[in-house]
This record gives C-alpha cells, sequence and structure tokens, in this order.
C-alpha cells in the first residue's frame, strides 16, 4: 500500500497519555516502566516529523513467503528448539506445517527479518514511518481512533475471538535500533542494551496476541535484541521507498 507523504508528530505528550492511562484504569507501572523508559526505551519526546513518500506491505510476511525466501537461500527456520519447546507449531523438520502457509510468520529474529527484506529487494520501515502509517497525520492513538474499541483487533485485552478489521496480530520489526527519543526531534545516537543487558538491540512495534490495550497503542515502543527469536509475538512487514 502506499503511504502518501506528510508530517505528524511522533511520540507521546506525558500529560495526554497520563489521562489515558487513568481513563481506562490501566496499571501505573506500565506507565513508569515502559512509557517513561525507565525499563523499556519510552516515547515520550513528542516532535515533529516529515516523511516522503513510501511502499508498505499491506500484511506481515506470510510463512509461506518466509519459506521461498528459506528455500532460494538455504536460510534456516526460524525455530529455536532450546528456547520454543512447543510454542512454534507452524514448522516441522524445516517446512510449514500444512494450512499454515498464509498466517504470518513469527518468532522471526531482526537478523531474520533484514536477510529476507534483503533477499526481496525491500527494507524494513524506520520507526517513524511504521508509527505514521499507524497513527495516521492526527497522530491517533489507536489505528482506528483515539479511544479503545475491544473487538477490532485480536489481543489479550479481548479474547473473544472476533475476526481480525484494523490491525494484524504481531509486533514489527523496524529498521536501526532502539534510542531514547530526545527533544528536538532527534534520537540519541547511543544505541541502549535490551531489557536483558545482553547487548544492542533492535526497534519493535505495534500489538501482538497477546497484547493488553495500552501495548497495542501506536506510539508504544519495544527493543530485543538483533538475534532474539525468544518470543512467538514477533514478525515484520517490509516497505519500500519510492522508485
Amino acid at each position: 500500500m502506499f503511504v502518501p507523504a506528510g508530517s505528524f508528530v511522533m511520540g507521546s505528550d506525558r500529560a495526554a497519555v497520563l489521562q489515558l492511562w487513568e481513563r481506562y484504569g490501566w496499571d501505573r507501572r506500565w506507565f513508569d516502566g515502559q512509557v517513561g523508559g525507565t525499563d523499556w526505551i519510552g516515547e515520550l519526546f513528542p516532535h515533529e516529523v516529515e516523511l516522503d513518500g513510501f511502499w508498505m506491505y499491506r500484511d506481515p510476511v506470510t510463512i509461506g513467503q518466509y519459506h521461498r525466501f528459506m528455500l532460494a537461500t538455504g536460510y534456516p527456520a526460524p525455530v529455536d528448539a532450546a528456547v520454543h519447546g512447543p510454542w512454534n507449531s507452524a514448522w516441522a523438520d524445516g517446512a510449514p506445517i500444512p494450512g499454515g502457509e498464509n498466517l504470518p510468520v513469527s518468532s522471526v529474529s531482526w537478523d531474520d527479518a533484514a536477510a529476507y527484506c534483503a533477499w526481496a529487494g525491500v527494507r524494513l520501515p524506520t520507526e517513524a514511518e511504521w508509527e505514521y502509517a499507524a497513527r495516521g497525520p492526527a497522530g491517533s492513538t489507536f489505528p482506528w481512533g483515539d479511544d479503545w474499541r475491544p473487538g477490532v483487533c485480536r489481543c489479550g485485552e479481548d479474547t473473544a475471538g472476533r475476526p481480525f478489521t484494523d490491525y494484524d496480530e504481531w509486533r514489527r520489526w523496524l529498521n536501526g535500533g532502539c534510542s531514547r527519543l530526545q527533544s528536538g526531534g532527534r534520537f540519541d545516537r547511543a544505541c541502549w542494551l535490551s531489557p536483558r543487558g545482553t547487548g544492542p538491540c533492535r526497534s519493535l512495534r505495534g500489538g501482538a496476541w497477546l497484547s493488553t490495550a495500552h501495548t497495542s497503542r501506536g506510539a508504544q515502543r519495544l527493543c530485543y535484541p538483533p538475534d532474539s527469536r525468544d518470543t512467538n509475538d514477533h514478525g515484520f512487514r517490509p516497505a519500500a521507498h519510492l522508485k
């Protein structure tokens, strides 16, 4: 899908997000640790960003698409038996389970996603591109607006099994490191360590099937080591510059 050039305010205003937290009664510890950045990388310091037009996959990369990449390059399946155990049932002996080819690929690391993009002639979106695509020029809290609407997305907040609409079920890897947002529209050049302190990390954005409402917001930010396959809600949606 084509995302036209435009501008928006990236990040969150502390007072506005606190008001949202109070309205829905969300756990304040998540605000302090994740939004404020004491445990994670934070999303405060709102600033205006201008973007050129770009193309972005309408849907996340699927298991079938990823398998074609594996066959063409000899790349291994995104499964670590020592970590996943029974979690990732999408693969058996390095091949997709029949019937699962159209599901989003999961458990991929940033390294895996970058390798696929290099093979496919695309790239991972930047954080600004992904947030603009998710929030729109108005900078809405969720892709559909500013109010939480149970049933619009499939996540841990709403387990009724309703169909997907505006939001898919996987967090997405993005291009670049996950530095703290700074005032003046800049990023801190020092790449933060992962939450586990295991080395430089990469940005991960979006909600997932296990997310709560507040972690499904368009401005929410996470980070993991680039080789991490230790959770089964990580996928990716490539982008491309105009040609």
